[in-house]
């Protein structure tokens, strides 16, 4: 079940964008239906592997002989409820006892090892993995993982680039209308600065002229 965010009603919250709508698409994203290829999407990608290349040796390694003589038994085990890349492991019967790694072709020989060869050669199958997008050797399938995680990571930088240009235009833009620029500020400052001296001088003129009409001129006929 994808997590998700509820209102204290109970309706759902609709987030459209934002940081934590992208980390609930990194936490739900199973990349289906052309969705977010998040943590669920890459869990299903190696417990494919990890179940594919389980299923196949264990196929191969039951077609050979033991030391004993006896059929091979399974070699990798896992338990499938409880996520199998998680959970994948050797056999109980090989940890407990290598004579069971049947790496003969035919019983009663312990120089054969045309089984074991097989078990090799698994690695450079080309149809080791024949279902679904990630087809080929079980390096192909990992490479396949590996790709598409860079190119997811690829893709989210570029948004996150793209968000944070986007979100600078939309400030600078508001800036310009409603903020304040230093610049031009200190400019105005020194401009309103330099009328008001002149204003100051045009006065004190202005005080001068005033003072020797009135006061001085009138000496004259006395």
């Amino acid at each position: 079940d994808k997590s998700g965010l509820e209102w204290s009603n109970g309706s759902t919250v609709n987030l459209k964008s934002g940081e934590l709508k992208g980390f609930l698409e990194l936490y739900n994203g199973d990349g289906k239906d052309n969705s977010y290829r998040g943590i669920p999407y890459y869990q299903r990608k190696l417990d494919e592997f990890a179940e594919g290349l389980a299923t196949k040796f264990n196929d191969e390694h039951e077609k050979g002989y033991g030391l004993d003589g006896e059929t091979g038994k399974q070699f990798f085990d896992f338990d499938g409820a409880k996520g199998i890349a998680a959970t994948i492991t050797l056999h109980e019967d090989i940890l407990t006892d290598l004579k069971n790694i049947a790496a003969g072709g035919e019983p009663g020989n312990a120089e054969d090892n045309t089984n074991l060869l097989k078990l090799i050669g698994l690695r450079d199958e080309k149809g080791f993995f024949d279902e679904g997008l990630s087809q080929g050797t079980p390096d192909d399938f990992l490479k396949s993982i590996i790709s598409n995680l860079a190119v997811d990571s690829m893709q989210g930088q570029r948004m996150y680039e793209s968000q944070n240009i986007i979100l600078k235009n939309i400030e600078s833009k508001r800036n310009s209308i409603s903020g304040v620029s230093y610049d031009e500020e200190t400019a105005d400052m020194v401009r309103f600065q330099h009328a008001y001296v002149a204003a100051a001088r045009m006065i004190t003129t202005m005080d001068n002229i005033m003072d020797v009409t009135i006061n001085r001129l009138g000496l004259v006929g006395r």
